[in-house]
């Protein structure tokens, strides 16, 4: 029977749910399923295509093969089953793509060149109410001669898919029967009269056999085929057709070549050991070599001789090295071959006929890192900001990894110096129209770089000659720029002619070209210049006296430097900003002048905020050292506005920038404190003829003195950067301010640097280095209407890690591990389990201890176990209590002993470990009847265990110490997982799906249950009322205690109250957020729950109130009918919550990556989403734009 199909049933019309939740990919999936090679965007093009789980990717191959440019990354209403190239019509015509979803749903696919997107050919649903889905997946093949396309989905019948006369497919298809049930891969043939199928079965017995069938397209039925049925090696597993007739069957011992009734076969290993093979790619067209790759990562070619009639004369298999375990394999051109992964990295190859040095016949040119399978994470806020990063188990076997996931701006490093005790750094642009690359010949200014030491200034520029090419010099002449001296500011003047340096002395105006010195200016009293900042023309400058000055610099003038105004107030300033004019945004290639004070009172300095906007400023800002406050005067009198205190006592303003987003209400004075706070104050418009500021906000970015650079990025949006040891960049999205890190801990300084070689470039100084690099302006969204993709650091391992849990007292992470081991050559692989402990910054090992040689690690949890004096002091660093564990200091793991002879383990232990120095102490084990496979920590010192069937709870006795058994609740099936929160416990059930239990009066009782038979691979609470769950058909539910039903009964049943197809097999939720959630208006921030998934996706679950969901779900309703999805797939029916009990329309939960593809349509496509709903686009674009900030 096909599944019974509930709509309102599950939830009346008259009972709408009561919890709303919104789902959104915050990391997309990465593990590769399936890659093809194909002519796809054009006949003369070479394209690789990949298949991400729910997204299609199409990559340009360039003309040598040796690199990929992404051309398309769209996604797909449903999971990818198979994907093959069809090419009905040769050479000389751009091919199509044939893909099914596991949904049994098809399309055809092809390349629009004139709108630049993939367009459905042909599609259709195979899918059959009768007939049981077979073990192995669909499987698709291709007849050589394109007459027609196979699916096997069920086992005893085969889809058959017939062509048209023009080349595409027929929506309609029909079954035929096939004798073999268990049916492992099949093929057809090439050069055959009639479509020939090749397939590869098993019996009832074990024994495996290849055999052909023709296929009767007219009858609908199959026939036997040419060849005989023929034995094959019992772990054959795959068959490969060969174009010039004939099939491939690989085993775990050997490859054979079957052509009729001749066979040729090659011993893979003489070690006895099995290999596993698991992709295969054709490198030749005649298909005389291949590349097969197996389970453990090892890179083979095969190289079939032939005679001239097509005879098979030898097989000769090479291993080539160890790489990445390959899913998909492509070979591109000239050696290059594509190497997609499940489970590990993917790769691009470049294959040598000569062996490397270790060994290896390949050098690797490019990776992409996959996330997947992520089999568990810890949240983590080491910083403590309430921005979480999330540590994965990542990977498998030898490709095992920890992956570090953080939400933010990546800077991506291009060069770097060895140059400690850079104090402060400014940029000089170009002028003459262009970046200046190179020299500064014909009056035209290169762009350089100010770097000012303790005593010293050194002056950098871009230097070219041949053997070289690009790269940062010295610059040797420096006329009449002073290097002898610390340098308290320097800037380049409007237009670029002139530059200005100023040193505690002097200020100098320069030639920008020459550098001959065109003016000097020296404080009339004597006082050293402190700070300065300039804009346009105009100067402003402050000294040790308390005395502020502003200076008309014009190297044209009679008078080169004017003194315009000077001003002494009540107390020596701190830090000062000028605010350019409103005017009109500045072009790109603008001037970015940056606004940066040092940290420190040796060298501060201040520049404008980075707009190239005309006139000159008319309002400055003034921060005091003793005074704790900001202060506005309105220039050029220099006359006070006002005063505004900064509250905090103690706290001294280091650093003013102002900010003027695009689009925004109004422009924002920021200020950088010496705790690491950030204060942004509301400014009043331009005309207000006395302004005053707004009341601030602040946010916590660092917990050293923030120095602020506002600069242009080079698509010119406006952004300022927050100098510190944990680096921020300030910019805005639908009129509000966003703050994302940087990966650029310690960088205490920083100036944009464009110039030819390197535009967009910015230079960022740490206590050791300069670095060069680019960060990617936070408005330029990839698809999908993400600001910006999580960034992820990799740590290898080596081996497979299996469960995380982070230990905040002492800043480290324990994983358990287990690798791969035989006791003698060619024997049996075991798993071997291990316990690890990393520092959770440097990820350097501080200790380890092996389990016993026959025992698995299936659980960890870190826990005080109610020893108050272990917890004192201890940081809040795994964000909502989360990430496994509280904040303690024992190492709880929970053990199986495996056994050959049993199904199911029937013992196991509970083990306590104490993090010593360099050390893991054993405390305490507990011996129990089964496996431990899940630990929760109830309340102090209790203890919750599942145990097979069993929770169980212990109880921790320090003094023995010793854990006690206390009580224990049955009735399940496997306890695979328990949450706690307060004195309530959810139990997650391998298929009895959730039940509510309550520690009362001494015992585990039993409050509710949900009846619905579901397969549970995670559960988290939402609320004290709500509880997440998702079961292993790839579906979200959420179910709720009735506490307020009127009968016992009604209250012992949960009530499902949201459903939701995700598409992604999830194995953890965790509590927490990947961006630093700031409170609006008083509102509090969505809570918000994590999740990680078999692909690699990381994902937000956040619950929503019930209005934001209702226009929501209005939104999401219409873009469904505007946003079409590829091949024809419907987004309802993705969607829909299906598994092999019943259907259900989704409810309960907004699709967030539909909603947030609203941001990246065109404006006519955006009037038709909003058209009938209560917003404009503008308005609706402002509530997603906050929705993105959840990730």
């Amino acid at each position: 029977r096909g599944p019974v199909r509930a709509r309102a049933s599950t939830v009346p019309l008259s009972s709408p749910p009561m919890s709303w939740n919104y789902t959104v990919t915050a990391h997309r999936p990465s593990a590769v399923s399936h890659a093809v090679t194909a002519a796809f965007t054009g006949p003369d093009d070479l394209n690789l295509i990949v298949a991400k789980s729910t997204r299609l990717e199409v990559h340009a191959v360039d003309g040598s093969g040796e690199g990929l440019r992404p051309l398309l990354d769209v996604p797909l209403y449903g999971r990818v089953a198979t994907l093959e190239v069809w090419r009905p019509h040769g050479a000389g015509h751009p091919d199509l793509i044939f893909l099914s979803t596991e949904r049994y749903r098809f399309a055809l696919l092809a390349y629009d060149a004139e709108s630049g997107e993939i367009v459905t050919k042909a599609a259709g649903d195979v899918s059959d109410k009768t007939g049981r889905p077979c073990d192995c997946g669909q499987i698709a093949a291709l007849d050589p001669q394109h007459r027609l396309l196979g699916l096997h989905m069920y086992d005893g019948l085969f889809k058959i898919i017939p062509a048209l006369a023009g080349g595409t497919l027929r929506s309609e298809a029909f079954n035929v029967r096939m004798e073999e049930l268990y049916l492992l891969d099949l093929c057809f043939l090439a050069g055959t009269p009639r479509p020939t199928l090749a397939t590869l079965h098993e019996d009832s017995k074990h024994q495996r056999y290849l055999k052909t069938h023709e296929v009767a397209v007219r009858d609908k039925a199959l026939s036997d085929g040419p060849w005989p049925q023929v034995a094959v090696e019992a772990s054959a597993s795959q068959l490969i057709a060969l174009p010039f007739g004939g099939v491939l069957v690989l085993s775990e011992h050997s490859v054979a070549c079957h052509s009729g009734g001749a066979v040729r076969a090659h011993q893979v290993s003489a070690s006895g050991v099995p290999t596993i093979f698991r992709a295969h790619g054709r490198v030749d067209p005649d298909g005389t070599r291949w590349l097969l790759s197996d389970a453990a990562g090892t890179l083979y070619v095969l190289a079939i001789g032939l005679t001239d009639r097509a005879e098979v004369t030898s097989l000769t298999l090479q291993r080539l090295g160890q790489t990445v375990a390959a899913s998909a394999i492509c070979y591109l051109d000239n050696g290059v071959v594509y190497l997609g992964s499940s489970c590990a990295d993917a790769v691009l190859l470049s294959l040598s006929t000569e062996a490397h040095e270790d060994g290896s016949y390949f050098s690797e040119l490019a990776r992409w890192e996959n996330l997947g399978p992520i089999v568990d994470f810890a949240v983590l806020d080491p910083e403590g900001q309430g921005q979480g990063q999330v540590v994965t188990c990542s990977g498998t076997r030898r490709d095992g990894s920890i992956r570090v996931v953080r939400s933010g701006v990546a800077f991506h490093e291009q060069a770097s110096l060895p140059l400690p005790g850079v104090k402060a750094m400014w940029s000089l642009h170009a002028s003459g129209g262009g970046g200046g690359g190179g020299g500064s010949g014909g009056g035209v200014a290169p762009a350089r770089l100010v770097l000012s030491f303790v005593s010293e200034t050194r002056l950098l520029a871009m230097a070219r000659d041949e053997e070289e090419g690009d790269h940062l010099a010295e610059v040797e002449e420096g006329g009449g720029f002073d290097t002898e001296s610390a340098t308290v500011f320097a800037a380049s003047l409007a237009g670029g002619a002139a530059i200005v340096q100023a040193t505690s002395r002097c200020l100098l105006l320069l030639d920008a070209a020459s550098l001959a010195q065109l003016g000097v200016w020296s404080p009339p009293d004597g006082a050293a210049i402190t700070l300065a900042a300039a804009h346009g023309t105009t100067l402003l400058l402050a000294t040790a006296g308390r005395t502020v000055a502003l200076l008309r610099c014009d190297p044209a003038a009679a008078e080169p430097i004017a003194l315009l105004a000077t001003r002494s107030l009540e107390h020596e300033v701190a830090c000062l900003a000028l605010r350019p004019p409103a005017a009109a945004p500045s072009p790109p290639d603008a001037s970015l002048d940056a606004s940066l004070d040092a940290s420190d009172a040796d060298a501060p300095m201040e520049t404008d905020s980075g707009g190239a906007c005309g006139g000159e400023p008319l309002l400055a800002a003034v921060g005091s050292w003793t005074s704790f406050s900001l202060s506005l005067l309105s220039l050029p009198s220099l006359a006070p506005c006002g005063t505004t205190p900064l509250g905090d006592k103690g706290v001294v303003p280091r650093s003013l920038a102002f900010y003027a987003p695009a689009a925004a209400p109004h422009e924002y004075l920021l200020c950088g404190l010496g705790d690491g706070k950030l204060l942004y104050f509301p400014l009043p418009t331009a005309e207000d003829a006395a302004p005053v500021l707004g009341a601030p906000k602040a946010v916590p970015l660092a917990t050293q003195p923030l120095s602020l650079v506002a600069y242009t990025a080079d698509d010119g949006e406006p952004l300022v950067f927050c100098c510190s040891e944990r680096p921020a960049l300030v910019h805005a999205s639908a009129g509000q301010l966003l703050f994302s890190s940087v990966n650029l801990p310690g960088a205490h300084v920083l100036a944009p640097f464009s110039c030819d070689a390197l535009p967009g470039c910015l230079a960022a100084a740490d206590e050791e280095s300069l670095l060069l690099g680019n960060v990617l302006s936070p408005a330029r969204r990839s698809g999908g209407g993400s600001y910006r993709r999580p960034q992820v650091s990799t740590y290898r391992l080596g081996e497979q890690p299996r469960r995380i849990a982070p230990l905040p007292t002492r800043r480290a992470l324990a994983l358990l591990t287990s690798t791969g081991e035989r006791a003698v050559p060619g024997g049996e692989e075991t798993e071997r389990y291990k316990l690890r402990v990393f520092d959770d910054s440097s990820f350097a090992e501080l200790a380890s201890a092996h389990l016993l040689p026959d025992e698995a690690g299936l659980s960890i949890l870190v826990s005080v176990l109610g020893e108050e004096e272990a917890a004192e002091g201890a940081a809040s660093s795994s964000v909502g209590g989360l990430g496994g564990g509280g904040g303690g200091g024992y190492i709880v793991v929970g053990t199986a002993h495996i056994l050959p002879d049993e199904p199911e383990p029937t013992s196991g232990r509970i083990l306590v470990f104490e993090l010593q120095e360099g050390s893991l102490e054993l405390r305490h084990e507990a011996a129990v009847r089964g496996a431990v496979y899940s630990l929760a920590e109830l309340s102090s010192g209790l203890l919750l265990a599942g145990v097979n069937n069993k929770l169980q709870l212990f109880e921790w006795e320090a003094g023995a110490p010793r854990l006690a058994l206390r009580a224990e609740h049955c009735g399940h099936i496997l306890v695979l997982y328990v949450q706690a929160r307060a004195d309530f416990i959810l139990v997650g059930d391998l298929m009895k799906s959730i039940t509510l239990l309550q520690w009362s009066a001494g015992e585990l009782t039993e409050l509710a249950r949900d009846v619905n038979a579901n397969w549970m691979t995670a559960v988290a609470f939402l609320d004290d009322d709500t509880f997440l769950g998702a079961e292993n058909a790839l579906n979200l539910f959420a179910a709720r205690k009735r506490a307020d039903a009127p009968t016992e009964e009604e209250r012992g049943r949960l009530e499902v109250v949201c459903e939701f197809h995700l598409g992604e097999f999830v194995n953890r939720f965790r509590r927490g957020s990947l961006t630093m959630q700031m409170r609006e208006a008083g509102a509090e921030p969505l809570p918000t729950m994590l999740y990680g998934s078999v692909n690699g996706v990381v994902g937000v679950v956040a619950s929503l109130p019930q209005e934001l969901y209702v226009r929501l779900a209005k939104v999401q309703t219409a873009l469904s009918r505007v946003v079409k999805g590829v091949g024809g797939l419907s987004h309802a029916s993705w969607r829909s919550f299906v598994n092999d009990r019943k259907t259900a329309d989704a409810h309960g939960f907004i699709d967030g990556d539909l909603i947030e593809a609203f941001l990246d349509l065109p404006p006519r496509k955006k009037e038709e989403v909003v058209a009938g709903l209560d917003m404009t686009a503008e308005q609706l674009s402002r509530v997603i734009e906050q929705l993105a900030r959840l990730h």
